[in-house]
């Protein structure tokens, strides 16, 4: 039997507004979703980051987070990057 290791970069939501905040600017390029979250390609990731340099209808402090996991993302070794769902995202209350 052979093995592989996956290439994911998890994005882990710390709250459930922090998770719909980042669920609605990834959702529409992800390529999967389901019970443990959204997963999207690394260029699609990069793709947002590009598209959201002048949003301003992203929150700030998402946007400059974005900018700063893209840079990770861009040296790492990922293909896939995932929001997952957590027991914080889960909850309706902050």
């Amino acid at each position: 039997m052979k093995t592989d290791q996956t290439h994911t970069f998890c994005l882990i939501p710390e709250s459930y507004s922090e998770y719909q905040q980042w669920k609605t600017l990834l959702a529409l390029s992800c390529w999967a979703e389901g019970e443990f979250g959204i997963i999207l390609t690394e260029s699609a990731f990069r793709q947002i980051t590009k598209e959201s340099t002048d949003d301003m209808s992203i929150p700030r402090e998402i946007r400059s987070r974005l900018f700063t996991l893209a840079a990770v993302v861009e040296v790492g070794d990922y293909t896939d990057v995932c929001l997952q769902h957590t027991a914080a995202s889960a909850g309706h209350a902050d």
